[in-house]
Formats: structure tokens, C-alpha cells, sequence
């Protein structure tokens, strides 16, 4: 429902084929979706603070004044100073955590890791064989003259030469 309509609204100018959604597509739709969820996030972190800020230190009925008498004021007066300051400092964790999170989220590109971890022999092997030179020119050099002499005729016939043969990877 609303994703696919999402995804033909952000369509654009992509060809209209059968299957996933194209990069533009998703691309949009991320750059979409991902900003909605940060600032219900902070809401819900000053929603927790508050709470329990009026749990611990400030609510009628708060931990505090369960556990420490009135008659104590100096005692009560710094263990809500303590209390607060470390709930004041949870509170700016939390918050520079869901903006560290919103920004590597709000980022377009993440790598498949596990597409390249399962393919990473395959395409270490492709460099190699690239590097060391490719098994067609150690298979031309291998050839004896009778050999070459024909595959310089049939290169010849469709117009290439020996050269460009040994330069095919």
C-alpha cells in the first residue's frame, strides 16, 4: 500500500520494469522515511527524563521522600543534585546518540557487506588473473607455428591482428 505508492510517486523517469524498486526510487524513499523517526525519538527521550526525574527527585510520591526523612534537608538537597546531574547527563547521551544514529542512517549509500564478503575470493581471483596477465596470452604464446599462422588468417578475415588479441582479458 503505501510503500508501493511511495515508490511510483518517486519513480520519476525510470524505466517502469518489473521487480525492486530502482535506485532513484529508493534513494528517495529513504531520504524520506529516515527523518521521520528523529524527532519522535528526542520527544521520547525528554518524555523518559521527565519521568523520571518526577520518579526519583520531583514527584509527590518520588523515591526520595520514600527513602529520606523532610527533617534531613541537607541530605535530601544533595542527593537531588547528584540524582538530577546524572539523569541530566543520560539525558545528553541519549540525545547525541540519536543524532549520531540519525546521521550515518540519513546517508544514501551502505555497502552489502555480506554480498562482498561472499564474493570477495571471486573477485580476488578476477584481479590476480588481470594482474599476472590472462591465461589467453600464456595459451597463444604456447602455440606452435602452424597454429599461429591460422589464427592470424582467421583474425585477419574480421580485420583484428595477433595484438589486440593478446590485450583481451
Amino acid at each position: 500500500g503505501d510503500v508501493k505508492g511511495m515508490i511510483e510517486e518517486a519513480k520519476g523517469r525510470e524505466l517502469a520494469i518489473p521487480g525492486p524498486a530502482g535506485y532513484e526510487s529508493c534513494v528517495s524513499i529513504i531520504s524520506d522515511t529516515v527523518g521521520l523517526w528523529k524527532d519522535p525519538a528526542l520527544l521520547c527521550v525528554n518524555n523518559i527524563h521527565k519521568l523520571m526525574e518526577d520518579s526519583f527527585v520531583k514527584g509527590e510520591k518520588c523515591i526520595l521522600d520514600c527513602t529520606v526523612p523532610k527533617k534531613y534537608r541537607l541530605i535530601r538537597n544533595e542527593m537531588t543534585r547528584i540524582v538530577t546531574r546524572i539523569l541530566d547527563q543520560y539525558k545528553t547521551d541519549c540525545i547525541s546518540h540519536v543524532h549520531r544514529i540519525w546521521e550515518m542512517e540519513k546517508n544514501e549509500y551502505t555497502t552489502n557487506e555480506h554480498y562482498m564478503v561472499t564474493n570477495r575470493r571471486k573477485y580476488r581471483a578476477l584481479v590476480d588473473n588481470i594482474i599476472s596477465g590472462n591465461d589467453l596470452d600464456a595459451k597463444v604464446k604456447a602455440l606452435d607455428s602452424t597454429q599461429s599462422l591460422q589464427i592470424k588468417a582467421l583474425l585477419g578475415t574480421i580485420g583484428r591482428t595477433m595484438e589486440k588479441l593478446i590485450m583481451i582479458p
